[in-house]
């Protein structure tokens, strides 16, 4: 992706966060901007990985709120790239 689409977006994400007016979405946004750039140059193979069973059951829950579905799923990619990191320092070490 472009560094200037990047930057824009999140140039838009930060508008967001600082609208007091609004405390809701910009809580999501805060959530969205953190997702958006972790997640900016994952691939469909990332998302596979991450988006298992497991995860749809979790995730389809009709009582989920979107702020904590949003939070729970920023907790997922984190720990898919931490999983990624640790797999690539084994690696390394062998």
């Amino acid at each position: 992706m472009v560094r200037n689409e990047v930057d824009r977006a999140n140039y838009l994400f930060d508008i967001q966060i600082k609208n007091k007016k609004k405390p809701y979405e910009s809580k999501m946004a805060m959530i969205d901007k953190q997702l958006y750039n972790l997640t900016i140059n994952f691939t469909n193979r990332d998302w596979r990985a991450i988006r298992t069973d497991e995860y749809w059951k979790t995730h389809d829950r009709p009582y989920f709120e979107p702020y904590h579905k949003n939070i729970w799923i920023l907790t997922q990619v984190k720990a898919y790239i931490e999983k990624i990191k640790a797999l690539k320092q084994i690696k390394g070490n062998n």
